[in-house]
């Protein structure tokens, strides 16, 4: 079976076994993937457990502002706003979870949880890109595992 295909800007006619896509075609699907997968693991949220309850919590631009002011407040002795003991944090399940000061900024808290989440999951595909565009094969390209990295 053959098929006319367009490869760097020819038309050019082909057998079924010539029909790998190019390196650069082979990058930018797999870099698709990666910028995929990175979306995945911001929908899905960052896992923390408040007392015995271990809940997944939305990971957006709003809600990081929201948290990095909390977390200044605190930091400055100011405790939580309106001088309440608990702030409420919407999870992915659509539950609300109260949490104290210190299970926000404390060690281990969420604020750090939180970060170190954003931080690999924007540090992943940063290393999966380069990775991919070091590739000089469409075969390492396409076998090239873009799982690995990633936060739980």
């Amino acid at each position: 079976m053959s098929k006319q295909v367009l490869r760097d800007g020819l038309i050019v006619t082909v057998d079924g076994a010539d029909l790998q896509p190019s390196l650069a075609s082979a990058r930018a699907n797999r870099i698709r993937d990666v910028e995929d997968k990175k979306a995945q693991a911001f929908k899905a949220g960052v896992q923390f457990t408040v007392g015995s309850d271990t809940k997944r919590f939305r990971v957006h631009p709003d809600r990081t502002q929201i948290l990095l002011a909390l977390v200044s407040q605190i930091d400055r002795g100011r405790g939580l706003p309106d001088g309440a003991s608990t702030v409420p944090f919407e999870a992915t399940d659509e539950t609300i979870v109260q949490m104290t000061a210190s299970q926000i900024e404390g060690s281990g808290g969420f604020a750090d949880t939180y970060t170190a989440f954003v931080a690999s999951a924007e540090t992943a595909p940063i290393t999966h890109i380069a990775a991919i565009k070091a590739l000089t094969s469409v075969s390492a390209v396409l076998a090239y595992d873009i799982t690995t990295g990633w936060p739980a």
